[in-house]
């Protein structure tokens, strides 16, 4: 589990723009541990229109922000996109997860591809476990780490996500705002056209950041959300997709202390090697 996170990391650029759209403060919630209660999937069947896509958007008031310059679009769709008060952020493969301005976050990561963990963060407390428990602790990783960690099968690794190396990079998505990440630093180049993003009309700006070019697709109806980033750095593509704005989001409860074990003692277990580990609910 202690390892390099080259492939979340490379998903991190495409999210830049969203500033602090993430969780800031708060904690409550009920419900079943880890499991977001978010609206139904709509990363499938993206439509891109003005790319040789197809999608029908559903007619919506227009907001006229195709009307205005790039930089202009850019600055009105970060605004509306960092005050939503919900927003779901899928990465395709490596992330889903939803969360509020309250500091609640609940969902899927996956470090690994195809290997994704639930994640649970309410303020700077994390909840994470395999969502394949039998898959993930059948292989090599997860043999070492059970290994070290005996105590890890069934239960949740807990901690603060300022404390644990895992769970900051798990939860990562979760408080964007935590990245350090200027979103001046995403400059605006022109306007390409229109498309439809999961059957949204959205008006497409080109842009650049650190090196990377970026495609940003935005609502051109309601609320000038982000609706999509597609970067592209170094020949690789990197896709984000953004939705469920606003929609009611209840946070999943916190697992109680007798599935969990603590993640700083299990890190230090599994790069010692040690079998030393206590649980959270023994004390």
């Amino acid at each position: 589990m202690a390892r390099t996170y080259q492939a979340l990391a490379a998903a991190l650029g495409a999210v830049v723009v969203l500033g602090a759209a993430g969780c800031s403060s708060g904690d409550s919630g009920s419900d079943k541990p880890a499991k977001s209660k978010n609206g139904s999937d709509r990363t499938k069947g993206s439509g891109e229109g003005a790319e040789g896509g197809k999608g029908s958007a559903k007619e919506q008031a227009p907001n006229g922000v195709e009307k205005l310059s790039a930089q202009q679009i850019f600055d009105k769709a970060l605004a509306a996109t960092a005050a939503t008060p919900t927003l779901r952020v899928v990465v395709p493969g490596a992330v889903d997860l939803t969360m509020d301005q309250q500091g609640n976050c609940a969902g899927t990561v996956a470090i690994t591809p195809g290997a994704p963990f639930e994640v649970l963060r309410k303020k700077d407390q994390v909840w994470a476990k395999p969502k394949d428990e039998a898959a993930y602790y059948a292989s090599e990783e997860g043999k070492s780490f059970l290994k070290a960690v005996p105590d890890a099968k069934g239960k949740y690794m807990y901690g603060s996500k300022d404390k644990s190396f895992t769970l900051g990079i798990l939860s990562l998505y979760c408080g964007l705002d935590d990245m350090g990440v200027n979103p001046k630093t995403v400059k605006p180049t022109t306007k390409a056209g229109r498309a439809t993003v999961t059957g949204q009309n959205a008006v497409v700006l080109k842009a650049t950041s650190d090196k990377a070019a970026m495609t940003m697709y935005v609502a051109t109806e309601e609320e000038p959300y982000i609706l999509k980033v597609l970067e592209v750095k170094a020949g690789k593509k990197q896709e984000v997709l953004l939705s469920d704005f606003g929609k009611p989001f209840s946070p999943p409860a916190a697992p109680p202390p007798g599935q969990t074990y603590d993640a700083v003692k299990a890190e230090n277990a599994a790069m010692m090697g040690s079998a030393e580990i206590v649980d959270q609910g023994a004390s």
